[in-house]
């Protein structure tokens, strides 16, 4: 089994490769370190006041936030694809668990981590600072680091066919 982490997801990712060691670990638009952009603080914060996760998808705000995090050569139909596959959650307790359990996230122990692990990351993310991302790979044990150019915070949908030959080549070379 290989695990796959994407942005959040690199910390729960992270955390079950330490108890229950798989495969393979792939981590994509996340970092260990350093997480969380000043402006997204207050924005989450507003979203939880004024109940906007409640409010139908909002096309045009959905796009503003992507034009945070994605390359800006990236195509108006490729964000409307990855908006519309991972829609927005509409209840409170998944917003609360963002800044309860993500905000504060500082891996501590990487080095426990056994796996050959693929850290893939894009230079034009606004989400997630590259930095964070090279930072979690020099910690890992067994682990690359594939930067994507012209890539921001979603790579796989950014550049997919960029994407799927580094995991490709990771699985045919460490599984």
């Amino acid at each position: 089994m290989v695990v796959h982490g994407h942005s959040y997801g690199t910390e729960i990712a992270l955390e079950y490769a330490k108890e229950y060691s798989p495969e393979g670990l792939v981590i994509t638009g996340g970092g260990a370190f350093d997480l969380t952009p000043e402006w997204e603080k207050p924005l989450l914060k507003t979203l939880l006041a004024l109940r906007f996760y409640k409010i139908p998808s909002n096309t045009w705000l959905m796009k503003k936030l992507a034009s945070k995090a994605l390359h800006p050569d990236t195509s108006e139909e490729r964000v409307l694809d990855f908006l519309k596959s991972n829609p927005m959650p509409h209840r409170r307790s998944a917003w609360e668990t963002v800044i309860k359990s993500f905000w504060s996230y500082d891996a501590e122990n990487l080095h426990e981590i056994n796996c050959p692990t693929a850290v893939i990351h894009g230079p034009e993310d606004g989400i997630v600072p590259i930095e964070s991302a090279r930072r979690t790979a020099d910690k890992l044990s067994d682990s690359e680091f594939h930067e994507i150019s012209k890539t921001g915070h979603v790579p796989m949908a950014e550049r997919p066919e960029h994407y799927n030959q580094i995991l490709e080549k990771f699985v045919d070379d460490h599984l």
